[in-house]
């Protein structure tokens, strides 16, 4: 039986994008085994047949101890369960994991997801220090899986891939049996829903969302607002500072049935930072919901201007108003652009991206 390390930064994150790969895995008799910051989302995995190991320490931060500490613990977990395997899907795992070989022989897989934190900081040090990491540690990677073209150009222009194989997959993709067009749910013409779905912290554009939707000049607006604040990023958000009991917002902190809200609303509002592949944007396009985005990593693989939605310039935010306040009324675009979403969205099917990157898995044991 083959094993195969899964390593994250939290069980949520396996559970939202990762589950189908694992039960296929567990499916063709792979060991599976998880490693990751235990959150609530631990408790749904129960069932399956997964050896799951918590890392005690935030896999999340920068702080070189903190690093340190992690990569003892991943060296100890690899040794004790001596894996063929290594997959990681965030940025510390992908930078430590690779330094695993040096004293254990095995295959390693990075995703690289997104550069989130290390881009949207601003912080140069820190770009830098990630990217003469990202040198030293893919010297001991076998396969990187990249999520978006963006991604992959900064690391062929940073001289970060040499000699290593990889390929471009949209991320984890969608259920498409799950987020669909559902005709029973019309639509209020009264009102203008907005739609926002993801973690609140600030590369999400959580304060620009805030004040776009509030400078709109749009009659009878609201804005869904679905996620959870993040304890554990150093951009964590207070979400009840930021909407101050404004009853034309309504945050609701995590729902099983998103495809209900994508479906009840006209325009999903996306304004972040930086992405790997937006899978809240395949999602919203699966169920015929155009998205306006900036024009950045991941959104900028998945919208087609004026066809899928629209994306504008990062950081500018007026941009945006203006182009809701333009558009939002035309019923007729609006319409078509939805019936472009349910058909572009048919390309980001999960089944086909999770047999695509098992047959990676497979090969590489040959």
């Amino acid at each position: 039986m083959k094993t195969i390390l899964l390593v994250a930064n939290r069980t949520n994150s396996f559970w939202f994008f990762r589950k189908e790969i694992i039960k296929k895995l567990i499916k063709k008799k792979y060991k599976v085994l998880m490693v990751a910051n235990k959150d609530e989302y631990f408790k749904k995995f129960k069932e399956y047949n997964i050896n799951f190991i918590e890392i005690k320490k935030n896999i999340n931060s920068f702080n070189p101890l903190n690093i340190l500490n992690i990569y003892i613990q991943l060296l100890i977990i690899t040794l004790r369960h001596k894996p063929d395997i290594i997959q990681s899907y965030t940025i510390i795992p992908n930078l430590i994991c690779p330094f695993l070989k040096v004293f254990y022989k095995c295959k390693i897989f990075i995703m690289i997801t997104g550069m989130g934190y290390v881009l949207s900081s601003g912080n140069s040090f820190l770009l830098k220090l990630s990217i003469f990491l990202y040198k030293m540690s893919l010297i001991f990677c076998d396969h990187v899986i990249f999520t978006n073209k963006d991604n992959l150009n900064f690391f062929k222009r940073k001289k970060i891939l040499k000699n290593i194989k990889y390929t471009m997959v949209p991320a984890s993709g969608i259920d498409n049996k799950k987020y669909k067009k559902i005709i029973k749910f019309k639509k209020n013409k009264k009102e203008t829903k907005f739609l926002f779905v993801g973690r609140l912290i600030k590369s999400k554009g959580i304060l620009d969302l805030i004040y776009i939707f509030n400078k709109l000049k749009i009659k009878n607006k609201k804005l869904l607002l679905i996620g959870k604040e993040d304890k554990f990023s150093p951009e964590k958000v207070e979400i009840r500072d930021l909407i101050k009991k404004n009853n034309k917002i309504k945050h609701i902190n995590e729902s099983n049935k998103l495809e209900y809200y994508y479906n009840i609303s006209d325009l999903f509002l996306f304004p972040s930072y930086s992405e790997g592949m937006p899978t809240v944007v395949m999602e919203s396009f699966a169920c015929g919901l155009p998205a306006i985005t900036y024009k950045v990593p991941g959104c900028n693989d998945i919208i087609v201007n004026h066809k899928t939605g629209f994306k504008v310039k990062l950081y500018d935010k007026n941009k945006i108003i203006k182009i809701i306040e333009k558009e939002i009324l035309n019923k007729k675009k609006l319409r078509t652009m939805s019936k472009n979403c349910l058909s572009y969205s048919k390309k980001f099917d999960r089944t086909v991206i999770v047999k695509k990157i098992i047959q990676l898995y497979d090969k590489c044991l040959q």
